[in-house]
């Protein structure tokens, strides 16, 4: 007698995203985290970034957008202040380079950034039960905390350490309706990450976090953030004052946005031959360039995120895919969300 054929792994990871967008999976996370000591961590910030934080207060947190001169992304972080610092949530892998944009614009400032990111390690829980998951794991409540609203907790022990230990968990945006970042030594996040293992908490690949974002069309961190885009470009006029004053690259902010210059935008895409930076073409001419690319479920086409010029940004437009020089393929313009 034959044995029963195994579940497919594309299967299994429509199972793993299945269960983040209905009910809570985890994955792990190695963000940035930067300490900013002294009395000026949030008038600093507020003064180089896009958002207005001047009346954030103890306690509280808001996203921005750190941009060069010409206002590229640098990184989206949260910024999170308590009684004695300030504390950025980044991307993974831009720590560097964010210390190193703050020091040249430190001058009187009593700011002090320090690279905290290897101290740390970090999982997040995301999906419509995820609150549950975390309140349950860790004894809070964090059902009516806001975007980017923050708790720390205080573990007093687990299968590693005896000593107490204290972890901060960060609202977060999320592919998944909710998401929750989860902050803390390693020693201490392994042992949640096996609690969650242990109650049957899917923990998602690599592969399924990308084809999450993609479907909710979320942008991340050399992607659709890049020093090639502005946050007009790339969605994130929400997190950009037009009222507070001078920040670095608010004059082309500015302009792009009182002259209507913003010439492209992140739509969805979907159709067969795509390639990550493909380029995008309209009667042989490139108005584009494919950003992030993943797999479908329920066909064999594939699914990107990608910029593409304004007047092409059209459901239902077809688009040749240039890579390389040869055309290898048409796509769909697709509007955001995607379903698949």
């Amino acid at each position: 007698m034959n044995s029963p054929m195994p579940i497919t792994t594309h299967l299994a990871d429509r199972q793993r995203t299945l269960a983040a967008q209905t009910s809570v999976a985890w994955i792990p996370r190695q963000p940035t985290w930067i300490e900013l000591r002294g009395n000026d961590g949030v008038d600093l910030l507020h003064r180089l970034s896009t958002n207005d934080l001047a009346s954030l207060r103890v306690g509280e947190g808001l996203q921005t957008v750190l941009c060069t001169d010409k206002a590229r992304i640098i990184d989206v972080v949260t910024v999170m202040r308590d009684e004695s610092s300030v504390w950025l949530l980044g991307s993974e892998g831009t720590s560097g380079r964010i210390v190193s944009w703050l020091r040249t614009y430190i001058i009187a400032d009593d700011v002090r950034p320090l690279n905290r990111s290897s101290d740390i390690a970090a999982i997040e829980c995301m999906g419509p039960r995820s609150a549950d998951a975390v309140s349950s794991m860790l004894d809070v409540d964090v059902r009516t905390m806001s975007l980017s609203a923050w708790k720390t907790v205080v573990v007093e022990h687990s299968a590693t350490t005896s000593s107490p230990t204290e972890l901060r968990i960060i609202r977060i945006p999320s592919p998944c309706e909710l998401s929750y970042i989860i902050v803390g030594p390693k020693e201490t996040l392994e042992s949640m990450a096996a609690t969650l293992t242990s109650s049957d908490v899917p923990e998602l690949s690599s592969a399924d976090d990308t084809w999450l974002r993609v479907t909710s069309g979320m942008g991340r961190i050399g992607f659709e953030w890049t020093e090639s885009y502005n946050p007009l470009e790339a969605g994130l006029l929400h997190l950009t004052s037009f009222t507070k004053g001078c920040y670095i690259g608010q004059e082309v902010i500015a302009r792009l946005d009182s002259y209507n210059k913003v010439k492209q935008r992140v739509v969805g895409l979907c159709g067969k031959g795509l390639q990550q930076g493909a380029k995008l073409l309209a009667d042989g001419t490139a108005i584009g360039t494919v950003t992030t690319v993943t797999e479908a479920f329920t066909s064999d086409d594939l699914l990107a995120l990608g910029y593409v010029r304004n007047e092409f940004a059209v459901d239902g437009m077809m688009l040749d895919i240039d890579h390389e020089g040869s055309i290898v393929g048409t796509v769909r313009v697709t509007a955001l969300p995607m379903k698949d």
